[in-house]
C-alpha cells in the first residue's frame, strides 16, 4: 500500500531522512519511532506531500504520490496530529465533515457519517452541536480522530496523535483506536518516541536513527536480536516486560492447558482450577498487568477471572514467562 524508495531529505546541511527504505502492507499499522529529531515526522509527512523529497519515490498503490495534486491526494489521506488542529470556530460536527464537504457528498449523507463516526470514537452524535473549546484533550483527540475517518480514506497517517493527553487517557485512547482498526483495517503509518505505545499498537515497528531506517520487524522479533545494539539500547532492557502487554492471561490459560494435555511431570501443575486464596485478575487483562499485580502482592500465582467473575483456572509464574517463550 505504502513503499519509501531511497527516499532523502535535507534541511540544509541536515539529512532529515537519508535514503529510506520501507514497505508497509495493506492493512498494516506500522509505528515509526527513534529518538527526537530522527526523521519520523518528516517522513510520515512525505506521504501525504506536506514535505517534498529532494530524492528517491514513495508509492501509494504503486503509483507515486507526485502523479497527485497535493490537495487531492490530502483528501484521500486521513491525518491526526498531537495538538488535534480542530478549526475553533467551527462546530464538533462540521470540523468531522469538512473532507466529506470538500468531497462533494450530499448533505444528509454527511450528517449521517458525521454520526457514525463520533460513534465509532466513543462519543454520542449529541456531541456535534459542541465546539472545540469545550473539550477536554482525550475528547478533542477522539474527534481528531473522526474527522480523519470521515471520509473513509484507505491511508491513515498519525503523527504523535495522543501525547498531549495524560497517561491513564493515553492508554484509553490506544485501546480503542486499536478496536476501531480491527474494525476497519486500514493502513495506518504512526509515529511516536513512546515504546510501550508502539509495543502495544504495531503489527510491525520501525526503528529509526538519524534519518535511516535500522530495523522493520514484528515487535516480538526485537527482544533476542537487537540487545547489543543501538536499537535494543533505544528500546531498553525493559522491553521484554513491555511485550507480554500483547498478550492476555486468557492466553496463558491456553497455553497451561495445552501443556497439560501433554504428557509432562509438569502437566498437572499448570491452568488448574482456581486458588480462592489468590489474588484475582481477569482473564482479559494483559500479562504485564498480571506479572505487576504478582510483583506487588508478592505472590507467584492469581485466581483467573472471566466477564461474569466466574474462576476460571490458575495463573502461575511459569504460564507468563513459558506463553512469552511460545511467542512466534
Amino acid at each position: 500500500m505504502i513503499r519509501f524508495r531511497n527516499v532523502v531529505k535535507s534541511y540544509g546541511p541536515v539529512r532529515a531522512v537519508d535514503g529510506a527504505d520501507l514497505g508497509i502492507d495493506p492493512g498494516e499499522l506500522c509505528v515509526l519511532i527513534g529518538p527526537s529529531g530522527c526523521g519520523k515526522s518528516t517522513l510520515l509527512r512525505t506521504v501525504n506531500r506536506m514535505v517534498e523529497p529532494d530524492s528517491g519515490e514513495v508509492l501509494v498503490d504503486g503509483r507515486t504520490v507526485r502523479a497527485h495534486p497535493p490537495e487531492e491526494l490530502r483528501r484521500r489521506i486521513g491525518y491526526v496530529i498531537q495538538s488535534v488542529g480542530l478549526f475553533p470556530h467551527m462546530s464538533v460536527g462540521d470540523n468531522v465533515a469538512v473532507v466529506p464537504r470538500l468531497l462533494g457528498m450530499e448533505k444528509a449523507a454527511i450528517s449521517r457519517r458525521v454520526g457514525e463516526m463520533l460513534e465509532l470514537v466513543g462519543l454520542a452524535p449529541s456531541w456535534a452541536a459542541r465546539w472545540p473549546r469545550e473539550l477536554s484533550g482525550g475528547e478533542a483527540q477522539r474527534v481528531g480522530v473522526a474527522r480523519a475517518l470521515a471520509a473513509d480514506p484507505p491511508i491513515l497517517l498519525m503523527d504523535e496523535p495522543f501525547g498531549s493527553v495524560d497517561p491513564l487517557t493515553r492508554i484509553r485512547l490506544q485501546r480503542e483506536f486499536l478496536a476501531i482498526q480491527r474494525h476497519l483495517h486500514k493502513t495506518v503509518l504512526f509515529v511516536t518516541h513512546d515504546v510501550e505505545e508502539a509495543i502495544r499498537l504495531a503489527d510491525r515497528i520501525a526503528v529509526m536513527r538519524t534519518g535511516r531506517i535500522l530495523r522493520h520487524a514484528g515487535p516480538e522479533e526485537f527482544v533476542a536480536s537487537d540487545a547489543e545494539s543501538f536499537v535494543g539500547e533505544f528500546l531498553g532492557l525493559e522491553y521484554g516486560v513491555e511485550i507480554l502487554s500483547r498478550r492476555s492471561v486468557r492466553e496463558a490459560l491456553d497455553y497451561a492447558k495445552s501443556i497439560r494435555e501433554a504428557p509432562s511431570p509438569r502437566a498437572a501443575r499448570t491452568g488448574d482450577s482456581p486458588d480462592p486464596a489468590a489474588p484475582a485478575v481477569r482473564a482479559d487483562a494483559s500479562l504485564k498487568e498480571a506479572l505487576g499485580l504478582m510483583a506487588s502482592r508478592r505472590v507467584e500465582c492469581l485466581s483467573v477471572l472471566d466477564e461474569s467473575g466466574r474462576g476460571i483456572g490458575t495463573l502461575r509464574m511459569e504460564d507468563v514467562l513459558g506463553t512469552w517463550k511460545a511467542c512466534p
